[in-house]
């Protein structure tokens, strides 16, 4: 009778009875043997629905922020870990890459730190593909050493891989006592995959994102994230009353640069001109490519002075530029402000765009 109601219970979905084992006969080995399967059953059933929820969180966003935060948070519902961390790489693995850190402990932030691997530790996640166990005993590798807490003395490692390329490592810490069973590895493999889709589906969309919105050759915004940043910052300016200065540059005589001396060149001093820009103006204010040999500068709380003063610096700096097999380069700006100017975003532009022609025809 007792039997026949647990397996009741267990098709309820209820794995937290057990059956009254009194005897040492044969039934009773049976019912320890009942017990241990509905052991095992809940804590696959536990298991799986846990990894459905947070299937369900993960791959629903293109947040990678969020999916690493959200993977890490529930790392305990699957695995008696005292501490998980997710590595992100970079795509050549030539920068840094982001590790993040949870722990068991109540309140404790995310942590977040910035490592580059070695070509070694590259390699040996490479070849360890599946898993990956290390221990305090043996020294934890350098990307590890977030995880090495007082509590933890072995690291279970899931390399995450992207097109067949390595892309990220999740780690789970454990304590001395916890022995992490051939089944529970084989669910923390799946789990790795399952993040590793999503991490894969967030980088697509990024990748998407940045195709749409950054001119390919200069990696400036383009025209259109261009104009929604001014009409963030014209947005900005009315909340608090200030200024937004726009300049509109144009590089002189560029088409006889690529007739002269090739597109290649062109698109050379193109690029010189964008990285001369972003190292000599502030960090508040916004570059853009506006098309061709065109170029879009926002600079917020400057009034139509200040932007003047800042166009002549640029203006002189620029025509001081050497470049060896290039030929001198000078440009053209044209200046507007809001609100002097108008509030309109494709208003302010065209003003800034004919000031440069009026000033490039005038010399």
């Amino acid at each position: 009778v007792e039997l026949r109601d647990a397996t009741q219970r267990i098709a309820g979905g209820d794995f937290n009875g057990k059956v009254n084992v009194s005897s040492n006969d044969e039934v009773g080995e049976l019912g320890e043997a009942f017990n241990w399967m509905m052991y095992k059953l809940g804590s696959l059933f536990s298991s799986l629905s846990t990894m459905a929820e947070i299937d369900r969180l993960i791959l629903s966003s293109f947040d990678a922020s969020y999916i690493v935060s959200t993977a890490l948070a529930r790392s305990s519902d699957l695995t008696q870990c005292a501490a998980s961390a997710i590595l992100r790489l970079d795509e050549d693995y030539e920068k840094p890459g982001l590790i993040s850190r949870w722990t068991d402990q109540v309140d404790a932030p995310l942590t977040e730190k910035s490592i580059l691997l070695s070509t070694a530790e590259i390699q040996e996640l490479n070849e360890n593909a599946t898993d990956l166990i290390v221990r305090r005993a043996d020294g934890f590798p350098s990307y590890a050493g977030i995880m090495a807490g007082p509590d933890v003395f072995s690291v279970l490692m899931f390399p995450m891989f992207i097109k067949k390329k390595l892309a990220a490592v999740l780690m789970f810490g454990y304590t001395r006592e916890v022995e992490v069973s051939k089944e529970e590895r084989t669910r923390l493999r799946e789990f790795s995959d399952h993040v590793a889709v999503a991490l894969s589906n967030s980088s697509w969309e990024e990748r998407l994102y940045h195709q749409a919105h950054y001119d390919a050759l200069t990696n400036l915004p383009n025209r259109a994230l261009l104009k929604d940043r001014l009409d963030q910052a014209i947005a900005r300016a009315q909340r608090s009353g200030s200024c937004v200065g726009i300049l509109f540059l144009d590089l002189d005589h560029f088409k006889r640069v690529n007739d002269t001396l090739g597109h290649t060149s062109g698109d050379r001093a193109l690029k010189i001109v964008a990285k001369f820009l972003e190292n000599n103006l502030r960090d508040v204010d916004i570059i853009g490519r506006y098309g061709g040999e065109e170029f879009v500068i926002l600079l917020p709380e400057a009034d139509k002075d200040e932007a003047y003063l800042v166009s002549e610096r640029l203006r002189k700096q620029l025509a001081e530029l050497k470049v060896d097999d290039l030929p001198q380069m000078t440009v053209s700006l044209g200046i507007a402000s809001y609100p002097e100017d108008g509030a309109a975003v494709e208003l302010l532009i065209n003003k800034a765009d004919t000031a440069m022609y009026v000033g490039k025809q005038s010399g």
